[in-house]
């Protein structure tokens, strides 16, 4: 398998805030790994809240580049809320991905919600 990256998407039909598609941020997030010249390896979204307990499209991404060390170059998401809204586990959640070599791309890092 070539190098790549991955894509992560989430969105929160219960958010009070106009919410983006998971389609819409695969699109965009697609666009930059094109642009930054990366082939998209594998795509994974969830449909709800960052504190809901089960979050299969996080927990595939995770097995998914854990199965793929040595590929897996990035992490693609539109903001860093998709991921987490939680300060400390997103740091957690970077310096484990950082330590296997893996970096997270933020599509968009002026948004306003984020850490």
């Amino acid at each position: 398998m070539p190098r790549g990256v991955v894509i992560y998407s989430r969105c929160n039909p219960h958010a009070d805030n106009v919410e983006i598609s998971n389609s819409a941020q695969e699109e965009v997030c697609r666009e930059m790994a094109v642009g930054l010249g990366y082939e998209v390896l594998a795509a994974f979204r969830d449909t709800g809240s960052d504190k809901d307990e089960s979050r299969e499209g996080l927990d595939e991404l995770t097995r998914f580049w854990l199965q793929n060390l040595g590929q897996v170059v990035a992490i693609i998401v539109l903001d860093t809320s998709r991921l987490t809204s939680d300060i400390f586990e997103f740091t957690e959640m970077q310096q484990k991905l950082s330590g296997n070599g893996i970096a997270i791309i933020v599509v968009d890092s002026n948004e306003d919600n984020a850490i």
